[in-house]
C-alpha cells in the first residue's frame, strides 16, 4: 500500500488561500480545503457541518518529510494556525471519501458521475462527465469548481480553443471539450496530471496535457478562453503568463477566490486590462469572468 503524509493547516478563513499556497510550495501531491460552511451531502438530506477552516495537502513518504513538517510548523506558528501531520495509506484515503461522492449536477447541463457509479436514469452520455479524481482536486462538489462549470456552460462555444490552467482532475477541461471546444490543459503536479490523463482517456478526449506550468506550454495559436481555478496569489502571479496565450476579446474564467480577497482580484484584473462580464458567489467563495483586450469585429 502506498503511504502518504497528510498535512492539515487549521487557520482563520482570511488566511486560507495563503495556507494553500504554503502547502503547494512544498510539492503537494494533492490539496483540498474547507471553508467551514455547512453543505448538504448530494442525494441525501444530511447536512455536513465542517469542524473548522483548513487546508490539507498530501506528500509522499520520503526523506523530506521532517523538513516539510518543520517548515509548516513555523508557518502555522507565524499565522496563528495549527498543524496536524498524519500518515495515511492511499487506498484507505480513497475508500474513505468515495462513500460520500455521488453523481451531482453543478450547473444546468452536465452531470459529474464517479467512474464507479451509475449515471442517473435518463441522462444522455453527452451530458455526463465520468470522473475518478483520485488525489487530485476537482470533483464538482466544491463551490469554486461548481461555479466554474456554471460559467463555462454560459461562455464556452463549439469551435473555440480553451486552455485549462491547473487542471487537477481534468473536470473543467472535459467540460470545455464536451461543449465542443478544442482544449489544452496544464498541471504542475505529476500525481494530479496522471489522474487527469486517466480521466481524459476514459472519455477518449483529445485534450493536450502538459505536465508543468503555463510557461512550459509549447507555442500554439492564441486561445479564445482560459480556465483557472487556483488561489488568489497564484492568479495574481500567473496572470502575466496567461495573457500572451490569449487572443484579443478572449474570456478568462477565474475561481478559487475567497471573498475576503475579492477586491485584490478586481484590482490586478483591472490593471491588466480585463473587463468584468460575470460574477458568481457561493458562501465564502467567488468566481469571476472577464474579457481581455479589444474585441474583434
Amino acid at each position: 500500500m502506498s503511504a502518504w503524509w497528510a498535512a492539515t493547516l487549521e487557520v482563520p478563513l482570511i488566511d486560507l488561500a495563503d495556507a494553500m499556497d504554503a502547502l503547494a510550495a512544498l510539492g503537494a501531491a494533492g490539496v483540498e480545503w474547507e471553508d467551514g460552511e455547512p453543505v448538504t451531502v448530494p442525494w441525501t438530506d444530511e447536512v455536513f457541518r465542517p469542524k473548522g477552516v483548513f487546508a490539507r495537502a498530501y506528500y509522499p513518504d520520503d526523506d523530506q518529510r521532517e523538513a516539510r513538517r518543520r517548515t509548516l510548523e513555523r508557518w502555522a506558528a507565524d499565522h496563528g494556525g495549527r498543524l496536524r501531520f498524519e500518515r495515511r495509506q492511499e487506498e484507505e484515503w480513497e475508500s474513505s471519501w468515495r462513500q460520500y461522492y455521488r453523481p451531482i449536477r453543478p450547473g444546468s447541463r452536465f452531470w459529474v458521475v464517479p467512474a464507479w457509479e451509475q449515471a442517473p436514469a435518463g441522462v444522455a452520455e453527452t451530458d455526463i462527465l465520468w470522473l475518478d479524481p483520485g488525489m487530485a482536486f476537482g470533483t464538482g462538489t466544491h463551490p469554486s469548481t461548481a461555479m466554474m462549470m456554471v460559467l463555462g456552460e454560459r461562455m464556452i462555444a463549439p469551435g473555440q480553443r480553451w486552455l485549462d490552467v491547473g487542471t487537477g482532475s481534468g473536470i473543467l477541461a472535459l467540460m470545455a471539450w464536451k461543449l465542443g471546444a478544442e482544449v489544452a490543459a496544464v498541471e504542475p503536479d505529476p500525481t494530479a496530471a496522471r489522474v487527469a490523463a486517466e480521466n481524459f482517456a476514459r472519455h477518449k478526449a483529445p485534450i493536450a496535457l502538459t505536465i508543468g506550468t503555463i510557461r512550459e506550454l509549447l507555442p500554439a495559436p492564441p486561445y479564445d478562453g482560459l480556465l483557472a481555478n487556483l488561489t488568489v496569489d497564484l492568479l495574481k502571479s500567473e496572470l502575466p503568463a496567461f495573457l500572451p496565450r490569449l487572443r484579443p476579446g478572449s474570456h478568462l474564467l477565474l475561481s478559487g477566490i475567497v471573498q475576503e480577497r475579492e477586491a485584490e482580484v478586481w484590482a490586478f484584473a483591472k490593471s491588466a486590462g480585463l473587463y468584468p462580464v460575470d460574477r458568481l458567489a457561493d458562501g465564502a467563495w467567488v468566481a469571476l469572468a472577464f474579457v481581455w483586450g479589444a474585441v474583434r469585429a
